[in-house]
């Protein structure tokens, strides 16, 4: 069984060492990075199932990698901020963020986020998928995807 990948993109080194101790103990590859241009680089090269992305980042807003991460990949994003307000979690969610989870983060919550993250359409969010082979969403038709290798097997129209 292929393991699902996070990747954790957040600033601060002892919440990173904390969630990848717990997240690996729960079974996932666990990929992590301490700046937003890291992160945008480890995403391209670790390919994850679900990004844990924190807003405040020392070289970008993570909103701003939100919507770089989000034109050009569809993977799913759980938002984390330590300054939770309404205009910060509405501007995360019209970027396209899955999730949002303030800190201190729940971790029973981010679990929870991330099974529904890894198991939702990345194109349209629906965690109706077929269950035959763990392949891509119906409801959305937008694409056909092995969930596993994450590889598309079939161009689909859309309904």
């Amino acid at each position: 069984m292929n393991r699902k990948r996070i990747l954790i993109v957040d600033d601060e080194s002892s919440l990173l060492e904390s969630l990848e101790m717990f997240l690996s103990e729960k079974g996932y590859d666990v990929c992590c990075a301490l700046s937003a241009l890291e992160g945008l680089a480890k995403s391209a090269s670790f390919d994850p199932h679900v990004i844990i992305l924190d807003v405040r980042l020392p070289d970008m807003d993570g909103i701003e990698v939100l919507r770089r991460l989000r034109a050009g990949d569809k993977t799913n994003v759980i938002i984390i901020t330590a300054f939770h307000d309404m205009d910060t979690t509405i501007r995360a969610v019209k970027s396209g963020a899955f999730e949002y989870i303030p800190k201190p983060i729940d971790v029973e919550e981010l679990e929870k986020a991330i099974e529904s993250g890894a198991a939702a359409c990345p194109y349209c969010g629906s965690s109706n998928t077929r269950q035959t082979n763990s392949f891509g969403c119906t409801p959305c038709r937008a694409i056909a995807y092995c969930s596993d290798c994450r590889q598309p097997f079939e161009q689909l129209k859309p309904l």
